[in-house]
């Protein structure tokens, strides 16, 4: 009789990297630019969600920005912008990730929105 092995766990599922984007915003003065990264992950049993992060320092403190919930890829870019006007930080050009360099610089219009 075959002797049987023990099979390996099935790795996390960490997503799969879509693409990238980069945001230069302002505060108070002072520019800022942060790199997000587009992935599609794991949410649930059978689903999936695309969802967006990046991370960046401010003089005080560290700022995560998160989203979900965006239908497409390209639908995370608004929603990423909302976030950064919610959290103080005015958002001023966006640029995209195109294979193997950054593609020219966007100008966002719009914000900061009135609350």
């Amino acid at each position: 009789m075959p002797r049987q092995t023990a099979k390996a766990a099935p790795a996390k599922d960490k997503g799969k990297k879509f693409d990238r984007f980069q945001v230069e915003m302002e505060r108070l003065g002072k520019k800022y630019s942060v790199e997000i990264d587009v992935m599609d992950v794991r949410s649930g049993r059978g689903r999936r969600d695309i969802v967006s992060r990046g991370v960046f320092k401010d003089a005080q403190n560290w700022i995560e920005l998160k989203t979900r919930g965006a239908p497409t890829y390209k639908k995370t870019i608004p929603l990423t912008l909302d976030c950064i006007d919610k959290r103080g930080f005015v958002p001023r050009a966006y640029r995209l990730w195109t294979g193997d360099k950054w593609g020219e610089w966007t100008d966002v219009a719009g914000y900061p929105k009135p609350r």
